[in-house]
């Protein structure tokens, strides 16, 4: 399988991010030719910018397949690339936030049953950092969402971390961000990794009820 690279400077995402969201905003004109074509335009930047985030995805969600499991033999583990609307809802409700800056294009998962086992995985992301914070994945920050809680109860935690390899048929994807999403349960998410600008959040380690 042929991996997807990003094909445009991060200049040219951000400026296709400016574009698509008064372009597909309802209720907005009918654009005229030129504006159909500039969001066509847009809309292969975006696109090749979500398709880019596939391969780090991966790499993010085995080395959490492989820790989650190491803890929680029942552990759920998910993934997905962020839809084109939701990116779009993202940009309106965040009007100065770029879109090569969006850390949860990319996103992956791990269900376990208890915040316990939430803590123990994310205890292992940390101590591999603390070991060895110049190798693979560059930490950027976390995000506490069980220690403190969103208003409408979501409860996760986030590790964003920017992907960076040495292997110089990958470095392609260097700073791309991948974010792993929480839910209702308790969860933590691990993400981030970015490769040259671009990002890849790899979050998620959530607490399944049952």
């Amino acid at each position: 399988m042929a991996w997807v690279q990003p094909q445009y400077s991060r200049g040219q995402v951000d400026a296709a991010g400016r574009i698509l969201v008064p372009a597909l905003t309802v209720g907005s004109a009918e654009p005229p030719e030129d504006s159909e074509a500039a969001l066509n335009d847009a809309l292969t930047i975006i696109n090749n910018w979500r398709a880019s985030h596939s391969y780090p995805l991966l790499a993010f969600r085995m080395t959490l397949t492989k820790r989650a499991r190491g803890i929680d033999d029942r552990v759920v583990i998910a993934q997905r690339l962020k839809r084109l609307s939701s990116i779009q809802v993202k940009l309106m409700r965040n009007p100065k936030m770029a879109l090569s800056r969006v850390h949860d294009i990319g996103g992956c998962r791990a269900v376990v049953r208890n915040v316990a086992r939430v803590n123990r995985i994310v205890r292992l992301y940390e101590d591999s950092h603390a070991r060895n914070p110049h190798v693979r994945a560059e930490f950027v920050r976390k995000y506490d969402y069980i220690a403190q809680p969103k208003e409408d109860g979501y409860r996760s935690v986030h590790l964003v971390y920017k992907y960076r390899t040495g292997s110089a048929r990958q470095t392609a994807w260097n700073g791309l961000r991948i974010e792993n999403p929480g839910s209702d349960a308790a969860s933590a998410c691990l993400g981030d990794r970015r490769r040259d600008g671009r990002y890849i959040h790899e979050s998620g380690i959530e607490n399944g009820r049952g």
